[in-house]
């Protein structure tokens, strides 16, 4: 079991590595909160791994990015059948949430191939390129977290995909400007030909206005993700609802701050201020709050998810 020191640990790494999610997961009983921290911080592992952040692991580092990723997902598989207890305890840690949720591995490997897309410096030809991208990311989290919170309807699993995929987006918006700094654009290549940027000068002034176009175009693509992801609200159990509703309201606002700001958001971090957050936590609220005729006269089904969706 993961001790309470190890738990404050995996914490930390949620409040330094996404302000905005630790918000919200406040909202979480303290069980499914620490659960989420242990997803969060194998998440965070593995793409510090895969980025070259951290140089390895304790017992085993290698040199290649892409060979980094094949060891991320042996360690995973050993962390959940527990049969290697000397791993780092992140994986242990994540072996034991997906035990205790019956989180499917796919996810997990779906994920890291996500990852290893990265390493491999894919690039984003299309928009379904794009949308695979996302799901690979962010939607295999989505799915984990379903399990991690209770879902009541596996039904539902579609629209936390689609959560995920939104995020994403906006993740994808609000981090041009860090991305390029690094070598990495996620904006579909088909765009930027549309628009005639060239890869090469894409924070170039002379583009800003046409970059600015497919920022809103992203955002807007965002947009129609979280009206879809947000229909499975009413799936969930209230805490873990709210705590999705607030998350969501405070990506979306992320997303507006990145529009007003236009070509500054590409050269500062895009964050919200504390007021910010409370109004949306006021959305999140106003969010569940709609659901309460659904929940009340079209009750969902209480079972596990038994079923593994698969992206198509």
């Amino acid at each position: 079991m993961t001790s309470g020191l190890q738990t404050q640990k995996f914490r930390e790494t949620l409040r330094k590595g996404s302000k905005s999610f630790s918000f919200a997961t406040h909202l979480f009983s303290r069980e499914t909160r620490e659960s989420v921290y242990y997803l969060y911080s194998w998440c965070r592992h593995c793409d510090d791994v895969t980025d070259g952040s951290i140089l390895g692991f304790h017992q085993n580092p290698i040199g290649l990015e892409v060979n980094r990723v094949e060891h991320l997902k042996e360690m995973t598989h050993l962390g959940v059948r527990e049969e290697n207890p000397s791993i780092d305890t992140t994986f242990l840690a994540f072996g034991q949430v997906a035990r205790k949720h019956q989180i499917p591995l796919v996810y997990a490997d779906d994920l890291l191939i996500g990852m290893k897309r990265d390493a491999e410096a894919q690039k984003i030809s299309n928009h379904a390129d794009l949308l695979t991208y996302c799901y690979q990311v962010a939607g295999t989290v989505g799915l984990m977290m379903c399990h991690i919170m209770g879902l009541k309807d596996p039904r539902a699993l579609k629209y936390a995909v689609d959560l995920g995929i939104a995020l994403q987006m906006t993740n994808i918006a609000r981090d041009i400007g860090d991305d390029y700094r690094v070598h990495k654009i996620y904006l579909p290549e088909d765009w930027l030909q549309e628009e005639n940027i060239p890869a090469t000068k894409l924070l170039e002034p002379e583009h800003a206005l046409r970059l600015n176009f497919l920022v809103h175009r992203l955002l807007k693509e965002a947009d129609h993700y979280y009206e879809l992801g947000l229909r499975g609200l009413v799936d969930l159990p209230w805490r873990p609802a709210l705590a999705v509703a607030v998350a969501s309201s405070i990506y979306r606002a992320i997303g507006i701050e990145v529009l007003k700001l236009g070509p500054e958001a590409r050269t500062q971090r895009v964050t919200l201020s504390l007021f910010q957050k409370f109004k949306a936590l006021s959305w999140g609220i106003s969010l569940l709050l709609k659901t309460i005729p659904d929940r009340i006269f079209f009750p969902r089904p209480i079972s596990p998810i038994s079923e593994i969706w698969r992206y198509s």
